[in-house]
């Protein structure tokens, strides 16, 4: 891992770290060589199914209410896609903004 995150620093790059597993050290790792990184704090479509992802969206948008920012990760799946497209006219009542991860990335 360390060689993943020293490429990323010398590129300026940063770091996400999905926490796919519990042990994941990438985070803890990434901020011992000072590299902007951040963790996620939902996963949208760990099911690939629409009715689930659509649940996850609005628990992303009550996490958000909570913590002013968050990070969800989710893939380009057709049923992400659909769930997101079903969700708009919501998300949009909603005021939330989407940002770029880069703006949520820190140095510790």
């Amino acid at each position: 891992m360390r060689v993943v995150l020293n490429e990323l620093k010398q590129n300026d790059l940063f770091f996400i770290d999905s926490r796919t597993i519990g042990s994941s050290v990438a985070f803890s790792e990434a901020r011992k060589m000072g590299l902007e990184t951040a963790t996620r704090n939902i996963f949208l479509d760990n099911e690939a199914n629409v009715a689930y992802i659509r649940k996850q969206i609005r628990k992303m948008v009550t996490l958000a209410g909570k913590n002013q920012e968050i990070i969800a990760i989710c893939h380009p799946h057709a049923e992400t896609l659909e769930a997101f497209r079903l969700e708009q006219g919501w998300l949009e009542q909603q005021s939330v903004d989407f940002v770029s991860a880069s703006d949520l990335v820190h140095t510790y």
